[in-house]
């Protein structure tokens, strides 16, 4: 095998984020030709042009089906701030070809009480289960229906398992009991969504079973990891997790937390590198996981080579050269009317960014061996109550609210997808 508490409305369970990014001290990184012989006679000159010109014909096709991707795949990520898609923005995604959705599974709000958690919905006016799985059941039923795969990523720990002043990125592996109850969340999200799960039961079409499961969001950076990112418990976080998921689906497959290049949120984050580096120092970890994840934001291209160069050298470093490397967040906000940031671009540049940063992970998509890019976010963040001037509430390729509004951003996306804006 290889984000912050309270209600926020309906889609509080994929919500909780922390907004603290760093500044960015980027230094420089470091047509297949084929020919084909028409062997032919002089009696079969004309048959053979015929047949070279419907070979012709129909290579033309198949390249120009399959050029917008070129072996990328690109989806797209859920702000845990803005509201669950709409039926309209399921269409969109269905229309643009998107081919995978990342969720926040919210751990504060799907298990608010220490009471035992199940895949099961409760039967019975006095049968309860301590994990509310309703708004992620929304989201996966949408995506499903637009033929969307999930990519769930687990983060935040409740506060019946914090410790004091930890908030939700006290560390979830703390104590005997976080422990055990992160596990049984993980099972539990597994035998719902996995394959053969407890939704897919009376779901009426056909299923698309949640088959990779993300651990946790920037785990490198204090922000998201309290008091101070450990390697080594986030290893103990992971062999957990991977414990309970295949036990379930021996066949699942986890991804490591997208990680930040260089989180300032403190002196003691660390650099996305250096962590990944100190993981693979734990004794049969590399087992544990089947790929691992990047946030290279970055002001320009350059910054985004620089993270992701580092990152692949550690990789090829500890022998894993095999093992993919996700983009599960990467974006540029258009609201030039926010405070000022080196990530807000405005509607023109949040386009032309999303233009060259997609070219660039496709030109680049084998030396780095890169698994799906997901474009942060889907839509603009709407009835905002936090952190309302930062750069990411208008990172959406749609604006906020209904009718659905897309951005100049959506239909350079959907260029790259082979879909329809």
């Amino acid at each position: 095998m290889k984000s912050a508490g309270g209600d926020l409305g309906p889609g509080s369970q994929l919500r909780g984020r922390c907004y603290l990014r760093a500044s960015m001290p980027w230094q420089d990184p470091t047509y297949i030709h084929a020919d084909a012989r028409l062997a032919s006679s002089v009696r079969l000159k004309l048959t053979a042009v015929v047949l070279a010109l419907l070979v012709s014909v129909g290579i033309g096709l198949a390249t120009g089906a399959a050029s917008a991707q070129a072996g990328a795949r690109f989806g797209v990520g859920l702000h845990p701030l803005s509201e669950l898609p709409s039926a309209a923005e399921f269409a969109a995604m269905d229309r643009g070809r998107v081919a995978s959705m990342r969720v926040q599974l919210y751990w504060p709000h799907i298990q608010r009480t220490p009471s035992n958690c199940s895949a099961a919905d409760p039967e019975g006016l006095l049968a309860t289960n301590g994990c509310d799985w309703s708004a992620t059941d929304q989201v996966v039923r949408g995506a499903a229906n637009a033929g969307i795969r999930v990519l769930p990523f687990f983060y935040g720990t409740p506060g019946w398992l914090r410790f004091a002043g930890g908030g939700d990125a006290s560390s979830p592996v703390a104590s005997a009991e976080a422990r055990a109850k992160w596990q049984e969340l993980t099972r539990a999200a597994a035998q719902r969504y996995g394959p053969n799960g407890v939704f897919w039961s009376t779901y009426p079409g056909p299923a698309q079973p949640v088959t990779t499961w993300e651990i946790w969001n920037e785990q490198n950076s204090k922000s998201k990891w309290a008091p101070r990112p450990s390697p080594k418990d986030y290893s103990t976080l992971l062999k957990l997790a991977h414990t309970a998921i295949t036990g379930v689906n021996p066949d699942a497959r986890l991804m490591l937390g997208g990680m930040f290049g260089t989180p300032n949120a403190s002196k003691d984050s660390l650099s996305a590198w250096r962590f990944l580096d100190r993981l693979y120092e734990v004794k049969g970890i590399k087992s544990k996981f089947d790929q691992v994840a990047a946030h290279p934001y970055a002001e320009d291209l350059r910054g985004i080579k620089y993270q992701l160069n580092k990152l692949r050298r550690v990789m090829d470093a500890n022998r894993d050269r095999r093992t993919k490397l996700a983009i599960t967040e990467i974006g540029w906000g258009s609201d030039k009317s926010q405070a000022p940031h080196t990530l807000n671009k405005g509607l023109k540049g949040q386009r032309d960014m999303l233009q060259k940063s997609f070219g660039l992970f496709r030109e680049r998509r084998r030396s780095w061996n890169l698994g799906t890019i997901y474009w942060f976010s889907l839509s603009d963040v709407g009835n905002c109550q936090t952190s309302c001037d930062y750069w990411d509430t208008s990172s959406g390729l749609f604006r906020s609210g209904e009718p659905l509004d897309p951005k100049p951003s959506w239909r350079a996306f959907t260029k790259f997808t082979g879909g329809t804006p």
